[in-house]
């Protein structure tokens, strides 16, 4: 069972905006919340941020910036696209503050990112190595890998 992000977000193809749907693990999810849709300044309990791969380092206080994804574009249907979610946790209650189309074609555009979704950081190329990478060095990978996903499964020069 899981629950949706909902939010619109421009698509890296063909920039039509699109109100999308992203499952998520990151809400607790049970029989009588399953399915359910949350936007900007809804949330329910936090229970699957440790299947969010972590990069930079949170303090606990701050807004928790989260990559999410994966939603399709409902003009071009380009999927594997991704969003920026942020949110505050008030004990394990979160609630959205943000939820925006993120397109990580620089290092720098992970500035702020705590976790990232399991298969954005795969872009990496870490998933068959034991290394571990310091976040500087992951984001610049997983930037590298998204920009070579553009080009080769996108049709498009981020």
């Amino acid at each position: 069972m899981f629950t949706n992000l909902g939010g619109v977000f421009r698509c890296l193809r063909c920039g039509a905006d699109t109100d999308a749907l992203i499952q998520t693990y990151l809400f607790k999810t049970t029989a009588e919340n399953a399915g359910e849709v949350y936007r900007v300044g809804e949330g329910a309990e936090v229970d699957g941020i440790e299947e969010f791969i972590p990069l930079y380092p949170w303090d606990g206080r701050a807004p928790l910036e989260v990559a999410v994804g994966d939603w399709d574009c409902g003009k071009c249907r380009l999927n594997w696209q991704w969003a920026k979610l942020t949110l505050t946790l008030d004990g394990s209650k979160g609630t959205i503050l943000a939820l925006t189309t993120f397109l990580p074609k620089d290092a720098s555009d992970f500035n702020g990112i705590h976790r990232l979704q399991r298969d954005l950081a795969d872009l990496a190329g870490e998933k068959s190595s034991s290394e571990v990478l310091p976040p500087g060095e992951r984001a610049v990978r997983i930037a590298a890998g998204f920009k070579t996903w553009c080009r080769e499964v996108a049709g498009v020069e981020p």
